[in-house]
């Protein structure tokens, strides 16, 4: 998993549901609240030719049964059984439904070789999540209620291994596919943070696979090796240990859990690589017959493994336990202290334990070879040593308890505060005789998170106070932890929603912080130990996050700054978090309004496509000066554009009324409602003309080549060969301009004063 590094921290996914379409395709429906252990399924206690529907709970949505039918070897290694799914026009569907698991993470894994069928199918309604192997050779994976494309390509002569990582809490799943090799092998990204398609749904409780049919490729499919698991994290469970250099420890026992601490049965042989910080550290697998090792194995079906560890060196070191190959779990941790001589007192509790909440220790008095000293009946006292923090103002509140009985005392006590201790222990009556547990954390027993806005801007900082608490609702003074802040959404899209900063570090059990949340909605501010994430607390309020600010440009042409009537231009519109960006997700919805009439929509509602930023197309018919507003009808926000003119642009044509046979200048001009030339440049003009003898005796070269105004205004050539009226009518093929045509009668005389288009004449037209 790529940046991955493993701390006992939060693992979050949802339900899955993955459609392996048109190939075959695989759903993840829901369920109510609950947690489960490991569903396995590899068919190879089939008969061969079973029939899938009507077995093991497997039940027929679709198609035939028959289509649905265990085959022997057709697997990846050719021995064994595999569930053929049979390509075939008739749409094929089946499902078991059950209750998988709604823990965070909830992995579905399988192994496939798909067809290929000759459609895409459309995403499936009140599922979790969908994934297939399309019919391009791609494979697509739901993304909310879009297919989103991974890049992936696949070949239907290879057998895959899927694996999907649901997080249920923010209700999204990773996608891991890679070619099968038949072995366990480290997971393959190939899209992450997908969201479901159906975000209300909380569990996993239905698996449901697709055929395809294609009448030109292959389209069989085979399903193999089916595993639903909720597999988080690797746990020493037992107590932290002092022992003597150069002698075995006790029992040091690993499990496998999912997030909420529950046993979960390995799917298969799990590898458990073992490792200490100390150089001299070893371990094995039995007490007595001691050989020495580097890993461990869970068995299929089990759920842990006992070890056993000595170290030639005193001092204090950390264990660890890891899966090979990583499968993104958590890694396992525990510090181990090694001493020189036997302690008088063995002192064991296990670790964390939540501040404000009784717990048992276990004292066994020892006599000088480590044995137990079973006709111990001494006084002891029990006292806190401050190791994380250094110092504290907490002691032990202690139960009344009988004493020692065979060497041997169980005391129920409280530790009220957080951070790292031991537990010492000495006879009152003899100091030297003493022992202590190992490390020992105290972890809150839950997080109070405290926003005094409801109304937020998107990008801005805002306060947010947090305490940690023990199991009493007192603040824990000690704790110096580092919390995972993140959101829990209430409404909107979360697709990529973060807080800035997403952690923070305590050094007195409380903090004020300043925090920034990325997207619009409406959220909830969670807290969690990243250590101990189900440590954790969510603030009350629920946060209405909107935009900081609106943004209207429009795009003028690169020679001009305004438009003219009739035409199109953009105006782009964004909504902006604090920091002036784009909300990605912003889904709601503006209203336009103008100077004059403008052709833009009274309002628009933002999609998801839109990122935050939308382009317009409008038009304006009416010249003046004119303006947008934008206003956010949520919120009232405003925002206005600049100022911009819409210019009415007629085009005119001055030409003598009477000019003799031959060659005659006319002018071709774009003026404003007032008669003024518009200063523009590099405008191509065409002129259409209209003979009264339509002979083509009257020509210009402005029939077939655009002549470009210079400063609103061109002269052009026209001539002609024999006496009559022409009509010269300018057009553009860019804009819809009014017109004012202009007209020369070739072969009359012009006398003074008479056939004369003066400007002050030209000026007319427009008054």
């Amino acid at each position: 998993m790529p940046g991955h590094k493993k701390h006992f921290a939060s693992c979050i996914s949802r339900s899955i549901i993955v459609v392996l379409f048109v190939a075959i395709a695989l759903y993840l429906g829901k369920a109510g609240s609950l947690h489960a252990d490991t569903y396995t399924e590899n068919f190879d206690g089939w008969a061969d030719g079973t029939y899938i529907p009507g077995s093991d709970r497997w039940e027929l949505e679709e198609g035939e049964a028959a289509d649905a039918v265990v085959e022997d070897e057709t697997t990846f290694s050719g021995q064994g059984n595999a569930l053929k799914l049979v390509g075939d026009e008739d749409p094929l569907k089946v499902y078991r439904p059950d209750s998988y698991s709604s823990a965070t993470p909830t992995w579905v894994e399988f192994t496939v070789k798909p067809g290929i069928g000759s459609e895409r199918k459309n995403i499936p309604e009140n599922k979790l999540i969908a994934v297939t192997f399309d019919y391009s050779g791609r494979i697509y994976a739901a993304d909310g209620t879009d297919w989103a494309d991974t890049g992936y390509t696949f070949d239907s002569d290879q057998w895959y291994h899927v694996t999907v990582r649901l997080n249920f809490e923010n209700k999204s799943y990773n996608l891991y596919v890679s070619p099968y090799t038949g072995a366990d092998q480290d997971l393959n990204i190939i899209a992450q943070n997908l969201q479901f398609i159906d975000p209300s749904l909380a569990a996993l409780s239905k698996i449901a696979f697709e055929n395809a049919y294609s009448t030109r490729r292959t389209d069989d499919s085979y399903i193999d090796e089916l595993l639903v698991h909720a597999i988080n994290q690797i746990m020493i469970i037992t107590p932290p240990q002092v022992i003597t250099k150069d002698k075995p420890s006790g029992a040091i026992t690993i499990q496998l859990q999912n997030s909420y601490g529950e046993l979960q049965s390995a799917p298969r042989d799990i590898t458990i690589m073992l490792s200490s910080t100390s150089a001299t550290g070893d371990f094995s697998l039995q007490k007595d017959a001691w050989i020495s090792i580097t890993q461990g194995t869970i068995a299929e079906g089990e759920q842990q493994i006992t070890v056993y560890y000595k170290d030639s060196k005193e001092g204090q070191y950390n264990l660890r336990a890891d899966e090979d190959p990583d499968k993104g779990w958590l890694e396992a941790t525990q510090p181990i202290e090694v001493t020189s001589d036997s302690t008088p007192f063995e002192v064991i509790l296990n670790t964390p334990q939540i501040a404000g909440q009784y717990f048992d220790v276990t004292i066994i008095a020892k006599d000088e070879d480590g044995n137990i000293q079973e006709d111990y009946d001494g006084d002891i006292e029990i006292t806190p040593e401050y190791l994380s923090p250094s110092s504290g103002t907490q002691d032990f509140v202690i139960q009344p308890f009988s004493g020692f009985k065979n060497g041997v005392a169980t005391v129920s006590m409280m530790y009220s505060d957080a951070g790292t201790i031991k537990v010492n222990v000495k006879d009152t009556a003899d100091g030297s005789k003493s022992g202590s547990s190992g490390s020992i954390t105290f972890v809150p027993a839950s997080f109070n998170v405290t926003v005094d806005t409801t109304a937020q801007q998107v990008g801005e900082s805002f306060e947010v106070t947090v305490q940690a608490l023990n199991a009493l609702g007192e603040v824990t003074p000690n704790y110096n932890g580092t919390i995972n802040i993140t959101p829990i959404i209430v409404s909107g899209i979360l697709d990529g929603g973060t807080i800035t900063p997403s952690s923070y570090t305590f050094t007195n059990g409380e903090a004020t912080i300043d925090i920034a949340y990325n997207r619009w909605g409406s959220i909830k501010i969670q807290a969690a130990d990243s250590a101990y994430p189900a440590q954790k607390g969510v603030s009350s309020k629920t946060i209405n996050f909107s935009a900081a600010e609106l943004a209207v440009d429009i795009k003028f042409p690169s020679n001009r700054d305004f438009f003219y009537t009739g035409e199109t231009f953009d105006i782009t519109v964004s909504v902006l978090d604090g920091n002036g960006n784009p909300i990605p997700n912003y889904q709601g919805v503006i209203q336009f309004s103008s100077l004059t009439s403008i052709n833009l929509p009274s309002e628009y509602i933002f999609t998801d496509a839109d990122n935050g930023k939308k382009i317009f197309s409008a038009t304006a018919q009416t010249p003046g000066t004119n303006q947008i507003w934008v206003e956010e009808k949520s919120t009232g926000l405003k925002k206005q554009s600049p100022i911009f003119e819409i210019v009415l642009g007629t085009l005119i044509v001055i030409a003598p009324p009477d000019a003799p046979i031959g060659s005659v200048e006319i002018t071709v001009g774009l003026v404003d409602e007032n008669g003024n030339y518009i200063q523009e440049n590099n405008l191509e003009v065409l002129l259409q003309l209209d003979e009264e003898n339509p002979d083509g005796s009257a020509y210009s070269s402005s029939l077939l080549t655009p002549i470009k105004l210079q400063n609103g205004k061109a002269i052009m050539t026209l001539s002609n060969s024999e006496a009559e009226n022409v009509l010269l009518t300018p057009y553009s093929s860019d804009f819809q301009f009014k017109v004012q045509e202009g007209q020369v009668r070739f072969g009359r005389i012009a006398k003074s004063g008479i056939g004369t288009s003066l400007w002050r004449e030209i000026k007319k037209i427009f008054e």
